[in-house]
């Protein structure tokens, strides 16, 4: 979980140095180069305007005469093409809690993700209260190879009349090699 050298809103900062550093430390534990990048639109934002970017795309070697304009999303992929940087996703969900929305990804982090999204993680199930009561039982009864999951029981009662659905899980997610993952903070 490194942290950039210096924060990318700076349009004098070189992400491209930072993210190419983290990409060799990757290399050398072994890890597989990363396939793509999940970032905020604010942090991916940032490269459009960035001295580095816009010097690497209009191939200036000195800073005066590099055009001072934005750099189209399409013109930052190009640069990281050119310097064989994985494509940017953004990804700026909100979820609600407790009233308030907050971000599923801090806004400020840069992370790296290793190719083959199935071999990162998994989500594994445990055995709930429910589960074993209904592995014990005949009537209704689940075989105990099938109590670690979602659990869904529904009932009902005659007066008052009353109807309803109950689920029980328990589960946990788990990170299969987290070390092949960069989670920067870049502003």
């Amino acid at each position: 979980m490194p942290t950039a050298a210096k924060p990318w809103s700076d349009p004098t900062s070189d992400p491209i140095a930072d993210e190419l550093r983290w990409i060799e430390y990757l290399r050398s534990i072994g890890a597989p180069l990363p396939a793509r990048v999940l970032t905020s639109y604010k942090a991916c934002a940032t490269l459009a305007a960035n001295n580095a970017y816009r010097a690497a795309y209009y191939s200036s070697v000195n800073g005066s005469t590099t055009p001072t304009a934005v750099l189209a999303p399409n013109e930052v992929e190009v640069v990281r093409a050119r310097y064989n940087l994985p494509p940017i996703t953004a990804y700026d969900v909100q979820i609600s809690v407790d009233d308030a929305y907050q971000r599923v990804i801090p806004e400020d982090r840069w992370i790296l993700l290793p190719p083959n999204p199935e071999s990162w993680a998994e989500t594994q199930y445990g055995i709930t209260a429910e589960s074993l009561v209904l592995s014990s039982g005949t009537n209704p009864a689940i075989t105990r190879a099938d109590a670690p999951g979602i659990v869904i029981t529904a009932d009902y009662q005659d007066d008052p009349v009353q109807v309803w659905t109950k689920g029980a899980a328990v589960a946990m997610p788990v990170m299969y090699v987290p070390d092949i993952h960069i989670t920067a903070k870049v502003l």
